[in-house]
């Protein structure tokens, strides 16, 4: 938080100096309103930082072509600040917006076109239209397949991500498998005490339990605990979770055999 607060008096300064110095349709002051904005962001101070990022956008609609890079950003700042502000038709609009520029700009495969893909999909997943947020997260990881190494753990992000959305349109073979692929990467690519190892482990038992596959699912449960338990940094909300999870299905399996 230091350094934050740091970076943020440093900003303001700058600021404050590019204001006096720099035309009011200058790209510079629109980059030092970014950076402002950004500032305020890091510090989790979200309506200042969207002042700033939309005062970076409007002088850059202003000097800019429409599709320029630097605009697509602006947008895919704003969206962001709103998703966290839970305003999510304006985090929608504004993602769409900044994936479309990226879409004209940059070739098929581009890295930075997968994120903007992964972005809109989180956008419409907060809008509860889950089938438009499977579509794009698909996009996305045709993109990342390609371009990752296959055990890189921003791809598993996206198969988990997947395997979520799955759930919610009660898809729970397809979530499982995405499930799946998801741990193979983080278990060849994290360390055994990763937390996001015992959260793969407890989301592919809670898969098996809503299929009825109740012995799977309590092996992947007691597996959750076990990874819970020498997680670091440790978390003991977790481990009670997967011990309880573990615990109801032994019940519910010993009920089931009387």
């Amino acid at each position: 938080m230091c350094d934050h607060s740091k970076a943020l008096d440093y900003a303001e300064r700058a600021h404050k100096i590019n204001e006096k110095e720099l035309s009011q349709r200058d790209p510079n002051l629109a980059n030092s309103c970014s950076n402002l904005g950004l500032a305020y962001d890091n510090m989790n101070k979200y309506p200042k930082a969207l002042e700033f990022y939309e005062k970076a956008l409007k002088i850059r609609q202003m000097t800019l072509p429409s599709n320029h890079p630097d605009v697509a950003n602006s947008y895919s700042h704003i969206s962001r600040v709103h998703s966290i502000m839970s305003n999510y038709e304006a985090a929608l609009a504004y993602a769409e917006k900044a994936c479309k520029i990226k879409e004209k700009i940059l070739s098929s495969n581009h890295p930075d076109l997968a994120t903007a893909y992964y972005n809109t999909g989180l956008a419409y997943d907060n809008m509860k239209q889950y089938q438009k947020a499977f579509e794009f997260y698909k996009k996305a990881l045709k993109i990342r397949e390609t371009a990752l190494s296959s055990n890189l753990p921003e791809l598993a992000l996206v198969y988990s991500i997947m395997s979520f959305a799955c759930i919610k349109m009660h898809q729970e073979e397809k979530a499982l498998r995405y499930a799946k692929d998801a741990h193979k990467i983080r278990e060849k690519s994290l360390p055994l005490n990763h937390t996001d190892l015992a959260n793969s482990y407890y989301n592919i038992g809670y898969l098996h339990e809503k299929m009825k596959k109740y012995s799977k699912a309590l092996e992947f449960y007691e597996q959750a605990a076990t990874a819970a338990e020498r997680s670091q940094p440790f978390n003991p909300a977790h481990v009670k979770l997967y011990q309880e999870h573990y615990q109801n299905m032994r019940k519910k399996i010993k009920s089931h055999s009387d």
